[in-house]
């Protein structure tokens, strides 16, 4: 029996994202009100409010999110890898346990500015199914972009991609098919 790695947040980490997010919630608060007076051209104004509207909402939720996340007396694991599979809860559109059965490969996956430990399952629709529509619709985009369904983001760890990528194989690299 292994011992489990066991991954969480670090408070800072939160409290740069909360800030981050109020700036952002800011921005498109003056999306709403700069434009929506000031242009002559109604198709442009429209579209100026319609993202304020959407920045307000999705960063506004995400400035809560996260200041409630800084007040939390103890976050919850954002990664745990044991025995019976992977239980991801580290981004909105985590699939949460998933049985060692159901992974065929696990790999780092650099995009950009950030890496990502990747899990390539035998059967996506099975975790598809089980999906709300905001989860099964930027799910979907990650696999038309050549991605697997499951991508774990540490960003908010102290713990680099790397480093429980490396733990993960050297415990359980027998529980899936490399």
């Amino acid at each position: 029996m292994n011992q489990p790695i066991i991954v969480t947040s670090k408070k800072s980490r939160y409290g740069v994202l909360s800030i981050l997010s109020l700036f952002m919630t800011l921005i498109s608060g003056l999306c709403i009100f700069a434009y929506s007076s000031e242009l002559h051209i109604p198709i442009l104004s429209l579209m100026f409010i319609l993202v304020g509207v959407m920045g307000v909402a999705f960063f506004g939720w995400s400035f809560v999110f996260y200041t409630k996340c800084i007040f939390a007396k103890q976050l919850p694991p954002i990664l745990t890898v044991d025995d019976k599979g992977i239980t991801d809860k580290s981004s909105a559109i985590s699939i949460g346990f998933i049985p060692w059965e159901d992974i065929s490969y696990i790999h780092l996956q650099p995009h950009l500015n950030q890496t990502y430990i990747s899990v390539t399952l035998t059967d996506n629709d099975k975790y598809l199914a089980k999906m709300n529509a905001f989860q099964k619709y930027s799910s979907k985009a990650n696999l038309k972009m050549g991605f697997p369904l499951v991508n774990i983001v540490l960003t908010t760890s102290s713990q680099t991609p790397q480093q429980v990528y490396y733990a993960i194989l050297h415990q359980y690299g027998d529980k899936f098919i490399q």
